[in-house]
């Protein structure tokens, strides 16, 4: 938000793809500042009416809304411009098209705006009302459904745009490998899921229609909102309730109590920990806490991908017995060497001005605080300000795939123009696209960094599983489960750089930049070792992390726990005899 006196505008709700941002600039010009939704969020709502009604006035603001479902998102956004000081808007829609917004379109916005708040302070009551109830109540038995082979996946992440990032890869995986072992599978989300199989049955959960502010609302909302759309279906046909559990959402645990069905809670991390480390502290965290914890003890069992999340759940309360820990997992089939033809890695470099003989040294990511991509950033430009001759001879270019939180410190790090012979920038690459990059690569850099707080990194990165996947050399920190999953690797700092025949990975010091230099450098130099850590690496996939592997163990736990009601029951017989 730097520019002086910008020609535009751009206040979108979240990054926009790369080809998208393209076709924005094409009308807009370069001499733009990007807003979004989230980062006027991190702001004191004071503080944000400040800077809008700073906005240069003669410059034209663009909202451009990339995928149709984000224009839910339309009122409130013209409920922010009303706040603004510029005189012209224009909406940029999907198919790039332009149309001026008239003034009485964008004040009429802010009643809808009121509608929504008002609607939300009733769903904020309501939670808090139930919230209290369910941490006092105790977990409801099961009725014998056993044989039903049809589960309820849902999916309450209310969030619209470009699907990107591990948790899409993480979806499609559960549910395709539900489907693969003979599950049917009803998948209610209020996003199409991109990558899942023909035969999953997606029920779209209809969005709300009107926003309010301060957006924790709008989740609040949404929850009552699946609750009142899934009670109507019949419960009984189903084996289990699988949920995804989401911020201020516990439908889950009310279907479960309704039906009387089994509820598997996917529990990856507490948003309330997230929000205040990660983005913004929730303005509502006591309650989040509350609803956090009532989705704990009402599931049947809580699925986590780490060790550090399974202990932390169970320090609050949750029994050993009801915890499935298994990192997260990988579709072989999809990430495959073999998965991408030739000539479509050949059109993905070609499009970024890759040559055949050039290496290619990729990360892909969100971008999130726990990548740690500004760490690779400072890493390639100390390599391109004291080693240029080495780049050159090697023939080597970075690409940063994807977009995010801190991507702003990317690209102050290695984003100015004498940087851009060695490093692109894709922008948002769609998830079912990721593959062709990795294809397109030859070395994969996965440098997380540990949690500021100093409290354990819980992360389990689903790109480190499709970076194994793909059998190419990878660069990767150190750090909890990717150190463990990546035992056999070898570690820049101590283990001899002889190559090593089973070696899974090049293992780093979280958040050191040398030993990402000398690991870049040791890889850049050897393609017999990255062919040779890809062997490796995916081998290791095929025979323990793939999403069958992760939902076979699920399926485990819950007949585990059908012979142990069983075993109950015939003790309770006996006795009473």
């Amino acid at each position: 938000m730097n520019v002086q006196n910008p020609e535009a505008y751009v206040l979108s709700c979240y990054p926009l793809s790369g080809g998208f941002r393209k076709a924005v600039e094409r009308v807009a010009g370069t001499n733009v500042v990007y807003i979004s939704v989230a980062e006027l969020r991190r702001m004191s709502f004071a503080k944000m009416v400040f800077f809008l009604r700073k906005m240069h006035k003669k410059a034209i603001l663009y909202i451009p809304l990339e995928d149709p479902q984000s224009e839910s998102m339309y009122p409130l956004i013209l409920g922010l411009v009303a706040l603004s000081s510029v005189e012209s808007t224009v909406v940029v829609g999907a198919d790039c098209s332009l149309r001026d917004v008239r003034k009485s379109e964008i004040f009429s916005a802010i009643p809808r705006v009121g509608v929504g708040m008002i609607s939300g302070l009733l769903a904020l009551a309501w939670s808090q009302f139930a919230g209290a109830l369910l941490v006092n109540r105790q977990r409801r038995e099961c009725a014998d459904i056993q044989s039903k082979r049809q589960i309820l996946y849902v999916n309450t992440n209310y969030w619209f745009g470009i699907r990107v990032g591990g948790s899409i890869g993480h979806i499609a995986g559960v549910i395709n490998a539900f489907s693969d072992l003979g599950y049917g599978v009803d998948l209610a989300s209020a996003s199409p899921q991109p990558m899942t199989r023909p035969a999953v049955r997606q029920i779209p959960i209809k969005g709300l229609r009107t926003q309010a502010y301060p957006i924790e609302l709008n989740l609040l909302r949404f929850h009552w909102h699946v609750w009142n759309q899934l009670r109507a279906l019949n419960g009984a046909c189903y084996r289990f309730i699988y949920q995804r559990m989401s911020l201020f959402n516990f439908a889950g645990v009310a279907l479960s109590r309704l039906w009387r069905i089994p509820l598997v809670l996917e529990y990856n991390g507490s948003e309330v920990w997230i929000s205040r480390n990660w983005g913004k502290p929730l303005r509502f965290s006591a309650l989040a806490t509350t609803l956090e914890g009532a989705c704990l003890r009402h599931a049947h069992r809580v699925v986590v991908v780490s060790r550090a999340l399974a202990e932390e759940v169970i320090r609050r309360g949750v029994d050993p017995k009801r915890v499935v820990c298994y990192p997260n997992c990988v579709d072989p089939s999809h990430f495959s060497p073999e998965a991408v033809p030739k000539r479509e890695i050949s059109v993905i470099r070609e499009r970024h001005g890759i040559a055949p003989d050039e290496c290619l040294v990729s990360f892909v990511g969100t971008f999130g605080r726990w990548h740690g991509a500004p760490v690779f950033a400072e890493a390639i430009r100390n390599l391109i300000e004291r080693h240029p001759s080495w780049l050159g001879r090697g023939k080597v270019r970075f690409a940063m795939i994807g977009d995010g939180a801190t991507m702003p410190d990317v690209r102050r790090l290695i984003g100015l123009p004498e940087y851009a012979k060695w490093v692109l920038f894709t922008g948002l690459v769609p998830q079912s696209e990721t593959v062709k990059y990795l294809a397109a690569s030859d070395i994969l850099v996965s440098p997380h960094v540990a949690n500021a707080d100093g409290s354990r990194f819980f992360g389990s990165p689903t790109k480190l599983f499709e970076y194994m996947a793909m059998g190419k050399g990878i660069i990767a920190s150190d750090l909890d489960q990717i150190g463990e999953v990546l035992a056999a690797g070898i570690r820049i700092w101590s283990d001899s750089l002889d190559s090593r025949p089973f070696a899974s990975a090049i293992l780093v010091r979280p958040g050191n930049v040398d030993d990402l230099n000398r690991s870049l450098r040791f890889l850049v130099e050897r393609p017999a070792v990255r062919r040779a850590i890809g062997v490796a690496a995916r081998g290791d996939v095929l025979r323990k992390y793939t999403w069958h592997h992760h939902v076979t163990k699920i399926l485990d736990s819950l007949e585990e726990a059908k012979c142990s009601e069983a075993a109950n029951a015939m003790r309770e017989r006996k006795t009473e005899l």
